[in-house]
């Protein structure tokens, strides 16, 4: 296979991205579009292909260069805004399991039915959308389908992440949810995260605060989901080799409650925490040396 121009990506070095073969994609999850990017490689046939799944309230503009960066390596790419997310349909920051399954599989026949799966099928997921992977794989009607995992900054419950107070508030403003709901009106909170909590970097945080991927409130409907999530209930079923990276510097999702997760896989599995980095390391200090690990971890399962 023609190989890419450039050599290996170390430090904080942003390489330049081929962008070759990028395509504007869309497709339906029940009655709502779904939108993103689709990527080949520029040089040979697809390794495999690599779908990225963003995390709670985010969109796939939180990869950055990642999905790009990952086709000049040699994958085909997929990147998506869930919906309720970024340019996607359906009501804002509106989550559950089932409607964030409901889209991956939207993907997959989208992918499948084109001819754009290529090769073998990997997940890369960050926050939630790393939680949202494990999920995948530890579905029977997905596992089959999925050779590898990339895992970063994953919770174990997202409860875990509230003080006593939120929590007690969420609850009873659910209450109230629910009446206003039969109004048709939806409640709806700030959201807690900030840019200045996703990143150790200065400038990352400016570059982010500019793209404005970040949804400003969360509906107080997905309490439910808030409440019973766990992700340790999906890793202990994932079968798929598993990467899971944490960031050193993060303080929104702190690396011993990713560790927890990783705790819980049984399969073949590799723990990375990368010193310099915060919980958006995409975009963060050392955003290149957490690209090499995927991409090592993603070769060494195509």
């Amino acid at each position: 296979m023609e190989q890419a121009p450039g050599g290996p990506r170390t430090g904080t070095q942003r390489p330049p991205s081929y962008r070759a073969a990028i395509e504007p994609i869309e497709f339906q999850s029940g009655s709502e579009t779904v939108r993103g990017a689709y990527a080949l490689p520029r040089y040979g046939a697809p390794k495999g292909t690599v779908v990225f799944l963003h995390g709670l309230l985010s969109s796939r503009e939180e990869f950055d260069e990642f999905p790009l960066w990952v086709s000049d390596e040699g994958y085909a790419s997929l990147a998506f805004d869930f919906r309720g997310h970024g340019q996607s349909e359906g009501p804002r920051s509106l989550v559950s399991v089932e409607r964030s399954l409901g889209d991956i599989e939207a993907a997959l026949r989208f992918l499948e039915g084109t001819g754009r799966l290529k090769g073998p099928l990997s997940l890369v997921g960050h926050s939630l959308g790393g939680v949202t992977a494990l999920a995948v794989a530890a579905d029977p009607r997905f596992a089959p389908k999925v050779r590898s995992l990339v895992v970063m900054a994953p919770f174990r419950r997202i409860r875990d992440e509230l003080s006593f107070v939120e929590r007690a508030g969420y609850a009873a403003l659910y209450g109230a949810d629910l009446l206003s709901r039969r109004l048709k009106f939806d409640l709806s909170i700030p959201y807690k995260a900030r840019y200045e909590d996703l990143f150790a970097d200065p400038a990352a945080v400016a570059r982010a605060r500019q793209m404005g991927f970040l949804q400003q409130r969360v509906r107080v409907a997905n309490w439910p989901y808030v409440k019973n999530l766990d992700a340790t209930t999906f890793a202990a079923k994932v079968k798929a080799p598993t990467l899971v990276v944490a960031g050193g510097k993060d303080t929104f999702i702190v690396p011993a409650r990713s560790k927890a997760v990783f705790d819980s896989l049984t399969c073949e599995k590799e723990w990375v925490e990368v010193a310099k980095s915060g919980h958006s390391m995409m975009m963060d200090h050392a955003s290149a040396e957490v690209f090499d690990h995927m991409v090592s971890w993603l070769d060494r399962w195509a």
